[in-house]
């Protein structure tokens, strides 16, 4: 409880209507330069049908830019299609690792009582406990960014 206080102080003490109004003009310049950048994409489409109408007809340009739109289309879902399965695989395996930490620790806790009712037993469970601290594998964990 003591970590909460401090983070349910600042909550209350943060100032809601500076909060929502700032979210509130990113939306809305987000939204301009959206609208600008999908305005630019346009023109810039158009002018690269206009050239290409030029140079190999009218019919032709269309198909090549449409080809273009879809292959750039299925770069883009291909693409999502890999992090999402790379996402699953992340997860069963934290799912994988869990289950199987939370199955020794079950087995080590039924097994205490009969460890401690002798004291070598108990002296000998507790030198094993750390010593398997300070021996297993210290392990960065993922960072996102570095995918």
């Amino acid at each position: 409880m003591g970590g909460l206080a401090p983070l349910l102080l600042s909550v209350f003490t943060t100032d809601i209507g500076a909060v929502i109004k700032r979210t509130r003009r990113t939306a809305i310049f987000y939204a301009v330069a959206a609208f600008f950048l999908l305005t630019a994409y346009v023109a810039g489409v158009v002018a690269g049908a206009l050239y290409l109408a030029q140079v190999v007809g009218p019919p032709m340009a269309v198909l090549m830019i449409a080809v273009g739109a879809l292959v750039l289309a299925l770069i883009v879902l291909a693409a999502l299609m890999i992090m999402n399965r790379q996402d699953r695989k992340r997860k069963a395996a934290t799912a994988m690792n869990d289950t199987g930490k939370a199955l020794l620790t079950t087995v080590a806790l039924s097994a205490l009582p009969i460890l401690t009712r002798s004291k070598p037993l108990m002296l000998l469970t507790a030198v094993g406990g750390v010593a398997f601290l300070f021996l297993r594998p210290r392990r960065r964990p993922l960072r996102d960014d570095a995918l």
